[in-house]
């Protein structure tokens, strides 16, 4: 169920001249009735050579904006505004050959999700504010296709993930060569997430979906308590694995006590001994079949020059906005002019 669905565009473009186009989804309405039939706000089936730029998406009362089936899309300098709860993603995209650009997203869910099948996506310069996680792939399940997908230049702030890759057990496909590079994290709750068995699923346990050819770059600022939720909370099915994993240059730490405890499970490549030896990933050698492993590792030791992230003035409250009264549309003003480039980047540096 769609508010608004545009199916089969090509050569087309949706925007708004001055900046100030809004649609205002009033999502308020059906959780104060408890309405369970909620329609995504905007849905796109099939979109070719398309662009969507320059609006303000508020309150939807699902899902705020959805591709599926996309290739060659351009969407960017978006302004979306949901309820502090789940199921209200900012932007999901199926398709190939997509670029998401210069988007602030308010909600308690998906900032952007990658969706299956996808190829060749860049997804760069992100505000993601008290939302899900900076980036996710998935969920996935059955016959999943993600590949070539990078992703960099992403600040979140007191999200539940800095990024997020999750799938549940007996599923089949893959993730392969994926690139998360330049996060910048304020409290958030997990860090860098690979969850193989999402929600707690363990069955059936035959697989999952294959992760392979992983890289993370760059990831800075902080988690709010690393002991109950770390920095790296890798966890890879038993029986598929994730290998060529690659963890670099991460500078996390948690605002909170004076340790982090980072889980890793079935995660096979290397680390920059930011946390410890290989930041506890383990290496294969040529020609030698992973085992399954699950290891604990207690940091006490700070990474060198670490120091707590400020929290941008622009940041939203920590209670994200209402879920039963109306979401303001034009308070706080978009974070850049329109048709022009986007004029707040991030806070700090990358």
């Amino acid at each position: 169920m769609d508010s608004l669905l545009l199916i089969v565009t090509s050569d087309f473009e949706f925007y708004s001249k001055n900046g100030k186009g809004a649609i205002q989804g009033q999502g308020y309405i059906y959780r104060n009735l408890a309405n369970t039939f909620r329609p995504r706000l905007i849905r796109l089936i099939s979109p070719i050579n398309t662009a969507v730029h320059d609006l303000i998406l508020v309150d939807s009362p699902k899902f705020h904006i959805v591709f599926d089936f996309a290739q060659n899309l351009e969407v960017y300098h978006l302004t979306i505004r949901g309820a502090n709860l789940g199921s209200y993603d900012g932007v999901d995209v199926v398709g190939t050959n997509y670029w998401v650009h210069d988007i602030e997203v308010t909600n308690r869910d998906e900032c952007v999700s990658v969706k299956s099948p996808s190829n060749h996506a860049l997804i760069e310069n992100l505000v993601c504010n008290q939302a899900g996680s900076g980036i996710s792939i998935g969920s996935l399940n059955v016959s999943a296709s993600i590949a070539n997908i990078h992703a960099r230049n992403i600040s979140i702030i007191q999200g539940n993930s800095i990024a997020f890759i999750k799938t549940y057990p007996g599923g089949s496909g893959y993730v392969t060569n994926v690139t998360f590079e330049n996060f910048r994290s304020k409290a958030s709750l997990y860090g860098l997430d690979i969850n193989q068995y999402w929600q707690n699923t363990f069955e059936p346990d035959t697989g999952a979906v294959a992760l392979s050819k992983l890289a993370f770059k760059n990831f800075t600022g902080s988690v709010a308590n690393g002991a109950q939720r770390p920095p790296l909370f890798l966890l890879a099915n038993d029986l598929s694995f994730a290998t060529n994993v690659s963890v670099q240059d991460f500078n996390i730490w948690t605002e909170s006590g004076t340790s982090i405890v980072n889980k890793i499970s079935n995660i096979f490549g290397k680390g920059d001994d930011s946390y410890g030896t290989s930041d506890g990933i383990k290496s294969l050698a040529f020609g030698q079949a992973p085992t399954p492993y699950t290891s604990t590792y207690t940091i006490t030791a700070k990474p060198t020059g670490w120091a707590v992230p400020l929290l941008p003035t622009w940041a939203a409250p920590s209670t994200g906005y209402g879920t039963d009264v109306p979401i303001p549309v034009y308070t706080p003003a978009a974070l850049w002019e329109p048709e022009g480039d986007y004029n707040k980047h991030y806070w700090g540096t990358f």
